[in-house]
């Protein structure tokens, strides 16, 4: 890409919270144009329009340092005369778990050519207008420290029509140029490496419900960071030292309540007595006044941002007020930081009254008004009370779950009180909400979206805010949201009309990676075809420019999850561009992180250890799936540098020993920040026998030799060091200060045997543990760690133990209405069934019921040969595709008693070893057509096939 364009903003702070800019730009097309493209970035995301009609949203998540861009071909769009480039820029102006602050900037650049050859460019510059976007509310709160923003737009403030050809912009000042496209941050640009996501309407099937209800008395969302530690906006783990603090005034004598949502649950206390928020339902008696509202929000934490929802009698004569002798416009301040001086914090959180804080009023700064909001909607909906004596007139509502010109009309409710609808999608979904409506200005429409209900009690996912605000102009109009949210049900609350508001259109735009369904699976078990299918959709819902972990919660690339997932999708759907992105881009993370980062590219600059390692074991996966050797050329220079970082991490007994977070599981194993933790050391073998694979690959002998020497000499300290002879298991670690671990886990064991580190003597005793693990022992706790366990189960044999307990832990999901794979097993929790309702790192069944019970699995890189290998487990049949880069493999099967039957369908470039089950004995008469003869070796009866045919062998006994 040549650029001529130039980095660009508006005159002002370079990165501002939560900031929304119109960017503009006119220009003349003459005729005879041949060809335009369109290629465009943003920090941190971009809406593009041309012509008044959105093409598309970017850019994809990169690290600054090697920041992407897309590119648009747009001649088509393009009209003689006068056409208008228009991008809405959203800078966070803080780090995600997606992103990591730069500053607000926007690159773009339209190329023209024409059929005479003549070329032209339009391209970011001066010339460019600008405008900022209030109608998108700056204060609002943090969705969750992994994602941005709650979304709250006033269309009544929103300049209408500014993306169309006919709105008039010479109001709007000229835009300040940056620099050129290497300038600041952004550094070696390239293009997207995937396809544009979907953007596929999806309607509601049902309305659950509909009250009349009214919101809690008062709420505020308050990011303490901007006083307690100004200048950090980074997701890193800090701890904040202080003190947040209000009047909550009375007008007049009224019991209250006091909630955190999904805070810390940190200490409160008004007027100097203490407050137990977690039980929201406790009345607390209130004279007329001013009371000292108190919360201790020191601590480490990821999300410096406390919420807070006070609800009375008598809502209208409560409210937040400001501090004695700080600006009274401003209701929130901070007491802090208090470094030593422990007597002063006692002395401040000691305070009955806001005139005793007077004396210490050193101590406080008042929270800029960008920095809090008291519209948070996902509280305000998540407590809103029903008002059972107000009348609702809601007319048509099932229109809301159809496509059509008609419209639900929601009337006015009675006595003032707000209108709600609980809204079922039916399925769980990922993308940004649409609609269409008819409204009077100032309306609201509040959108609380959540994953599930359990046993009649809705699900709001902790930690998160997911919510949306929209504020109505006058008339029709319609609305798609920015922000990209997962859900299932949405609590759609109407407040303020002041006539009725009409809705012709409710949808989501599900927005996932575009997989291609190439992959297929059936067979006689009518579950295991469910959880084939949920698991697989999963997968979809947890990918969009990377894998992430879930659609909801987080939407984030960690880096662990996605080896796993990524398995999946080559079974499920059979794509390989989305895994060559993720691992590549996760090797990024070395340009800054001794081992590979745990989920990148992220504002949480962190090391967990086991995923470090399975994104080893991932990069040579990907080669054995797809044939990629430019792939392995280009992966393996990060490889090697991880592994010759981790070599100066062997401690003196030659173990890994770094301080890290050192999980595997959402279970009480005994993984210490710091000393020998064995799962990752067993890990670390099975590393580096990949990475010495893919050396030998590139010719790269003396490394080839180099890790193989490591890997052995490690597996010989594991078994010297971290056997315990008492237990007759692997123990968890070697504590730093030299402690062997008392505990011993199921999960360390199923790693060490996955591994092939435990000594032949020793296998067999860890095999007993892989299923059932003895009286004491940590047990499996999430489906993450289960598939470490069927991988395990598959290679001792023991595929009926995978389906036996596939139908019992995922069909228990079933038995519950699951349309997709939770993160966690019930019992993680013990209010909730699981945290995410939809989680790809625990979508395996999909990956185990192709690749063994359908039975297909590379032999050789590319799957240029395949082994065709169905293991059927008690099943009848099966059925299905197994997609390759070869074109997809068709395998049927079925069994009696008495015979085997089995049909193969070859791609042209594919050719494949047959290998029956061995149901079929030796003394079988075996009849193949298709093929060569079916030959007996010790490991059952054989068939080799060529490239493309098409194969039917029939075993009878």
């Amino acid at each position: 890409m040549e650029w001529q364009a130039q980095w660009i903003w508006i005159a002002g702070e370079e990165p501002p919270r939560n900031a929304h800019l119109c960017v503009r730009r006119d220009f003349q097309v003459a005729s005879g144009l041949a060809q335009a493209t369109l290629a465009i970035t943003a920090d941190s995301r971009y809406v593009l329009y041309l012509n008044g009609e959105r093409l598309g949203r970017g850019p994809v998540r990169s690290f600054p340092f090697h920041q992407r861009y897309d590119v648009y071909e747009v001649g088509a769009r393009l009209r003689p005369g006068r056409n208008v480039l228009a991008v809405l820029v959203r800078h966070f102006g803080e780090s995600t778990f997606q992103y990591i602050l730069g500053r607000g900037g926007l690159l773009a650049q339209l190329d023209l050519t024409y059929a005479d050859g003549h070329r032209e460019v339009v391209a970011t510059d001066h010339h460019w207008r600008v405008c900022q976007n209030r109608g998108y509310a700056a204060d609002a709160p943090r969705l969750c420290v992994q994602q941005d923003f709650e979304e709250q737009f006033d269309a009544r403030v929103n300049p209408q029509d500014w993306t169309t050809i006919d709105y008039d912009d010479r109001h709007w000042p000229e835009a300040v140029e940056i620099g050129p496209a290497e300038t600041g941050p952004w550094r070696d640009l390239s293009p997207r490496d995937i396809p544009f996501l979907t953007e596929d309407p999806v309607v509601p099937v049902h309305v659950l419900r509909a009250r009349a209800v009214r919101p809690p008395a008062l709420a505020a969302a308050v990011d303490y960071r901007v006083t307690l530690m100004p200048g950090i906006k980074d997701s890193n783990h800090h701890r904040a030292d202080g003190l947040l603090a209000t009047i909550l005034h009375v007008d007049r004598p009224q019991s209250v309540t006091i909630r955190q949502h999904w805070g810390l649950n940190f200490p409160v206390r008004l007027d100097g007595e203490d407050i137990d928020v977690r039980r929201g339902d406790v009345a607390i008696p209130l004279d007329a006044g001013d009371h000292l509202l108190l919360i201790d929000v020191t601590g480490f934490h990821h999300l410096k941002q406390c919420i807070v929802v006070v609800d009375g009698d008598d809502p209208a004569a409560l409210s937040f007020r400001a501090l004695p002798g700080l600006p009274a416009e401003l209701p929130w301040a901070t007491a802090g930081p208090f470094g030593e001086d422990t007597a002063a914090r006692k002395a401040v959180w000691n305070c009955r009254t806001p005139e005793a804080l007077r004396s210490h009023s050193r101590w406080f700064q008042s929270i800029p008004k960008l920095y809090y909001t008291h519209q948070p909607v996902a509280a305000t909906t998540m407590f809103q009370r029903e008002v059972p004596s107000a009348s609702l007139h809601i007319a048509k509502a099932e229109l809301l779950c159809a496509l059509s010109d008609d419209v639900t009309t929601i009337f006015p409710a009675s006595k003032g009180a707000d209108t709600e609808l609980l809204i079922d999608f039916g399925r769980e979904l990922v993308g940004f909400l649409d609609f269409e409506i008819e409204a009077p200005a100032g309306a609201v429409l509040d959108f609380n979206l959540f994953e599930a209900i359990e046993d009649g009690r809705i699900h709001y996912t902790g930690g998160l805010n997911n919510a949306l605000r929209y504020v109505a102009r006058e008339g029709w109009q319609r609305y798609t949201a920015i922000g990209r949210r997962g859900f299932r049900y949405a609590l759609l609350t109407v407040r303020n009309p002041q006539g009725p508001v009409r809705i012709r259109r409710l949808t989501c735009l599900l927005n996932t990676y575009p997989f291609a369904e190439r992959g297929a699976f059936r067979c006689s078990d009518p579950l295991l075809n469910q959880i084939w299918e949920i698991s697989r959709y999963t997968t979809r819902m947890c990918a969009e420019d990377t894998f992430v972990d879930c659609p909801a919660y987080e939407q984030t690339f960690w880096v662990g999850d996605a080896r796993n997932e990524a398995l999946i999708a080559y079974t499920g759907y059979g794509d390989l561009l989305l895994a060559r992105r993720c691992w590549l881009l996760a090797a990024e993370s070395l340009a800054r992180s001794p081992l590979v980062e745990s989920q990148v590219p992220s504002g949480w600059q962190d090391i967990l250890t086991a995923w470090s390692l399975l994104w080893t074991l991932a990069g040579e996966e990907f080669y054995r799936y797809s044939g990629d050797i430019d792939f392995v050329r280009r992966i393996y220079p990060a490889m090697r540098q991880q592994a010759e970082n981790i070599r100066d991490m062997l401690n003196a007994d030659g173990l890994l020993e770094i301080e890290a977070w050192n999980m595997l599981d959402w279970a009480p194993m005994d993984t210490p920040r710091t000393g020998v933790v064995t799962h990752q050391n067993a890990w670390l073998v099975e590393a580096l026998r990949r990475t010495a694979r893919l050396a030998e690959i590139i010719g790269e002998t003396e490394d080839v030799r180099r890790y193989r020497e490591m890997a052995e000499a490690l597996k010989a300290a594991i078994n010297e060091h971290l056997w315990s002879e008492e237990r007759q298991a692997y123990i968890d670690c070697i504590h730093a200060d030299g402690t062997p671990s008392s505990v011993i886990s199921q999960q360390t064991n199923t790693v060490v045997y996955l591994c092939d580190v435990a000594t032949p003597e020793r296998r067999p005793l860890i095999e007993r543990y892989l299923k059932e693990a003895p009286e004491g022992w940590v047990r499996i706790g999430s489906p993450f760690a289960m598939f470490f366990t069927f991988e395990a189960l598959a290679k001792q044999g023991d595929f009926e133990g995978i389906l036996e307990i596939t139908r019992q832990r995922w069909g228990g999901m079933l038995d519950k209405g699951a349309t997709t794979c939770w993160e966690t097993f019930p019992g993680f929790d013990p209010r909730w069934w699981t945290r995410s309702h939809c989680h790809a790192w625990s979508a395996a069944p999909t990956y185990f019921l192709s690749t063994y019970q359908l039975g297909v699995q590379p032999l050789e890189p590319g799957f240029r040969r395949a082994l065709i290998a169905p293991i059927p487990a008690g099943l009848a049949w099966a059925r299905g595709r197994f997609p390759t880069p070869q074109g997809e493999i068709s395998v049927a099967w079925q069994r009696d008693r008495d015979k085997f039957e089995l049909t193969v369908e070859l791609p042209k470039d594919a050719a494949a070893l047959i290998r029956l089950p061995d149901l079929v004995p030796a003394g079988a008469t075996v009849d193949v057509a298709g093929a060569g003869p079916a030959a007996w070796k010790p490991s059952g009866w054989e068939v080799e096939a060529e490239a493309g045919a098409s194969i039917s062998v029939r075993a009878r006994w």
